[in-house]
């Protein structure tokens, strides 16, 4: 009875470890992920890709999965790991693509973005990052 129960505590705290652990997936094998409930098809314009990722608190989420993917195919073109929760993609040509950011125990952000490349950065994207299992998803804006 005792061992049972140090087995089942011991199993417990390793899903904990699991599902609270850092990054382990490589951003370049990173898929197309979709859990918008509502997407209104309009692009966020943009004149470069960079940003921040953010939990609901304003906190930075480090090292989350920043892709990059063709629209509508959904290839990934480009996709970089974020050491202090900002992220900036170069050499990506003008188009329509769709942001996907992942980290472990988020839901993913998804959103069409138009890259028109100008002269000068414009407003940075902000990616609000929410937690897996509430009714809404992570989403990105500008700031």
């Amino acid at each position: 009875m005792i061992i049972s129960g140090i087995v089942q505590a011991t199993i417990l705290a390793s899903g904990v470890l699991l599902a609270t652990g850092a990054q382990t997936q490589s951003c370049k094998d990173m898929v197309y992920e979709n859990r918008n409930q509502i997407d209104y098809g309009r692009p966020v314009q943009v004149t470069a890709l960079f940003g921040a990722a953010q939990d609901m608190e304003k906190v930075r989420v480090p090292k989350a999965c920043v892709g990059i993917f063709t629209e509508p195919e959904h290839r990934l073109v480009a996709a970089e790991t974020t050491e202090n929760g900002e992220f900036e993609i170069r050499g990506v040509p003008n188009g329509d693509y769709r942001i996907v950011v992942k980290y472990n125990g988020f839901c993913p952000a998804n959103a069409l973005v138009r890259l028109r490349q100008r002269s000068g950065r414009g407003k940075p994207l902000i990616v609000h990052m929410r937690p897996a299992g509430i009714d809404t998803c992570s989403y990105v804006d500008k700031k």
